[in-house]
């Protein structure tokens, strides 16, 4: 089945030569295990199975270790991912988080423990006929923290997904719109607060399934910006602008990648072109 699992992810990149973000895509797995699969892909693609994801953080043109993050990835022998290791700058491990599934391969559950072993939170997910019907977040003290609901319309190759805050308080609410349900292209997102008070809303814009624009609109439904995107001759993503409607370039964010089509390096700069990030990719 193409549509494995539902899930909606706010993420603000595509690399179609590699992979396609849930946010692009009609999404196939829990949002917090999108940039995971995303591993798992890159990873199984080059025949790794070890990935060390190291972000930098560049402050006035000097390299900090402030924020740096080791994370080693686990897998069983179909390709699921078992366990995600993140370390600290000198080692030590910060947490573990633990994936369990369905004896039909779906995601049912991730446990994020402390390395003492003592559990921090962990994620449920429930399915109906392959889809992915709600997902509950809980404490360790087996509180519920969030639990969000996914209704499915085919007919109109729409998803809302509604998060709830209390049982009964919507406090998020996100619409998508596909082209076509079973396609995986996404064509519009509109985001409320609560069940009504409308937040913003973007258009994605594509010639021959690639994207090219993502256009935004502001509470007042009026447009605000959009990003842009920009590909190589191999349908690589190398760039992404934001830019104002008065062509003012806001912020840039450039990829990088080496000889084998992975990517290595991922640089943000200010309106200025100053360096402000790079998160760069390893892999053993």
């Amino acid at each position: 089945m193409y549509l494995r699992a539902l899930t909606v992810s706010i993420l603000l990149f595509f690399l179609p030569s590699m992979y396609l973000h849930a946010q692009l895509s009609l999404p196939k797995v829990p949002a917090e295990r999108t940039r995971y699969d995303d591993d798992k892909q890159l990873i199984k693609r080059s025949e790794y199975i070890v990935r060390n994801d190291i972000r930098y953080i560049i402050k006035e043109g000097m390299v900090t270790t402030e924020k740096f993050n080791d994370r080693v990835v686990k897998f069983y022998p179909n390709g699921n991912i078992k366990e995600m290791v993140y370390v600290d700058q000198v080692g030590r491990k910060k947490a573990i988080m633990v994936c369990e599934y369905y004896p039909d391969g779906l995601p049912g559950s991730e446990s994020e423990f402390h390395p003492t072993g003592e559990l921090l939170k962990r994620t449920e997910f429930k399915y109906e006929n392959g889809f992915l019907k709600e997902k509950t977040v809980i404490d360790q003290y087996g509180y519920v923290i969030t639990r969000t609901t996914y209704e499915i319309n085919t007919g109109r190759n729409e998803v809302v997904e509604r998060i709830y805050g209390a049982p009964q308080m919507v406090t998020e609410k996100n619409v998508y719109v596909y082209s076509d349900f079973y396609s995986g292209k996404l064509l519009r997102h509109e985001k409320y607060s609560g069940e009504d008070i409308f937040q913003f809303k973007r258009h994605l814009i594509y010639s021959k399934d690639v994207l090219l624009k993502e256009e935004y609109y502001n509470p007042s439904g009026n447009k605000a910006f959009y990003l842009e995107y920009f590909y190589d001759m191999n349908n690589q993503l190398t760039e992404i602008e934001k830019v104002l409607l008065d062509g003012t370039r806001l912020k840039n964010t450039r990829y990088q990648y080496n000889d084998s089509g992975l990517i290595t390096g991922k640089i943000n700069y200010d309106r200025k072109g100053k360096m402000i990030a790079y998160y760069k990719y390893s892999y053993e």
